[in-house]
C-alpha cells in the first residue's frame, strides 16, 4: 500500500518536473558535473514515465499515435523554422563561455541564414592556404621561431620557455604572421575570482598594410568545425565573425573569435593532441546569431554527448567550467 502511494507521487508530472528543476539549480549554482549528468538523466527518466503513464491510462495504440502527432508537431514546426530563418539549422545552444559576456553558457540561440557582417578581404588561394601554415614569431624586428598555432598556444602547453616568460611580461614586443595576416598582441585585462591580472591577447589584425582592430559590431556565427579540428570535440561554435575572406577562385571562408577567448580560433592549437583549428568553410556555416533565450540551452547541452580525442563521451553541459569564472576585458 505504501509503496504505491510511493509510487504514484513519483509519477506526478509536478514531483518530476520540481526534482528536475531544483537539480537543475544546483548545477547552475555549484557548477559540479554531478548535477549537470542527474538533469539528464532525470529528463530522460521523464520522457520514459510519461510514455508509461499515458500507455497504462489510454493503451499502446492512443500512446503510439499521440507520439508519432507530437514528432510531427516538432519535426512541422521545425522545417517552418528552417524555411522562415533560411537555414537547416535554426537553433543551438551555447556550450562554453567563450562569448562572455555577450552570450552566456546555456543561453538558447535562434540562427538566421543571412548576410553576415565581417570584415571582408580577398586573397589568393596561395595565399590563404599559408594561414593554415605554422605561425612565424617575432620579437621586435627579429625573427625568432615557428610554432603551431600560435605563441600563446605554445607558451600554455610549454610556459617554461624563456621566450614565454618574455611574452608574458610583455606580448606587445611580439608579432606573429600566418601567411598574409600579421597578428598584434597586446596585455588585455582577465577578472578572476581572485581579482584583476593581465594576460596575453589579440588586439588587432594587419593585412594588406591595412590594420583590422577587433569590434563586437560584427555578427556572432554558428559553425560546425571541419573533423579533426581541436574545436570538433564540441559540436557547433557560436563564435563572432570577423573576416570574411574569398579567394581568386570564389572560394569564402570565415575567421573567428570568441569574445572572451584571447586569440582567433585559428590560433588554439593543441600540443597534447596536435590538434588545431581550420578557417571556417561557409559551407560550415549555419548562420548568424538574431537573438538569444538564457538558460533554455541547457536542457539540450546537458543530454548531448561529446567524444573527445581520446574517444571518452563527456557533457557538453559541464565543460569549460573553469573559463566561467573568468571573463576577459580587451
Amino acid at each position: 500500500m505504501r509503496s504505491n502511494k510511493i509510487n504514484s507521487i513519483l509519477t506526478k508530472w509536478y514531483f518530476q518536473l520540481g526534482i528536475l528543476l531544483v537539480t537543475l539549480f544546483l548545477f547552475l549554482i555549484f557548477r559540479n558535473p554531478i548535477f549537470g549528468f542527474l538533469v539528464g538523466i532525470e529528463l530522460i527518466v521523464m520522457v520514459i514515465f510519461e510514455i508509461k503513464y499515458g500507455a497504462k491510462k489510454h493503451g499502446w495504440k492512443h500512446e503510439l499515435l499521440d507520439t508519432v502527432i507530437a514528432l510531427f508537431v516538432a519535426l512541422f514546426i521545425w522545417y517552418l523554422a528552417s524555411f522562415l530563418l533560411n537555414t537547416g539549422s535554426p537553433l543551438s545552444a551555447v556550450a562554453s563561455c567563450s562569448m562572455l559576456s555577450n552570450l552566456q553558457r546555456g543561453d538558447f540561440v535562434v540562427v538566421q541564414g543571412s548576410k553576415i557582417n565581417a570584415h571582408e578581404i580577398s586573397m589568393t588561394e596561395a595565399g590563404f592556404a599559408a594561414i593554415k601554415d605554422d605561425a612565424i614569431i617575432f620579437y621586435g624586428d627579429k625573427q625568432l621561431s615557428t610554432v603551431k598555432g600560435s605563441i600563446y598556444s605554445y607558451c600554455n602547453s610549454f610556459s617554461g620557455d624563456s621566450v614565454c616568460r618574455e611574452f608574458i611580461n610583455a606580448p606587445e614586443q611580439f608579432i606573429e604572421k600566418k601567411g598574409p595576416l600579421t597578428f598584434h598582441y597586446s596585455r588585455c585585462e582577465l577578472a578572476t575570482e581572485a581579482g584583476l591580472k593581465y594576460v596575453p591577447c589579440v588586439t588587432s589584425v594587419d593585412y594588406a598594410g591595412k590594420d583590422y582592430k577587433q569590434s563586437f559590431d560584427n555578427d556572432i556565427i554558428v559553425y560546425t568545425p571541419t573533423k579533426g579540428d581541436i574545436f570538433s570535440v564540441i559540436g557547433d561554435i557560436v563564435h563572432r565573425s570577423y573576416f570574411k575572406i574569398t579567394t581568386d577562385t570564389g572560394n569564402v571562408y570565415y575567421l573567428s573569435k570568441g569574445d572572451n577567448n584571447p586569440v582567433f580560433d585559428i590560433q588554439f592549437y593543441d600540443y597534447k593532441y596536435n590538434a588545431g583549428n581550420s578557417p571556417v568553410n561557409s559551407n560550415n556555416v549555419k548562420g548568424k546569431v538574431v537573438t538569444r533565450i538564457p538558460y533554455l540551452g541547457y536542457f539540450k547541452l546537458l543530454i548531448t554527448p561529446a567524444i573527445d580525442h581520446k574517444g571518452q563521451i563527456t557533457s557538453l553541459g559541464v565543460m569549460d567550467i573553469e573559463q566561467c569564472k573568468t571573463q576577459l576585458k580587451p
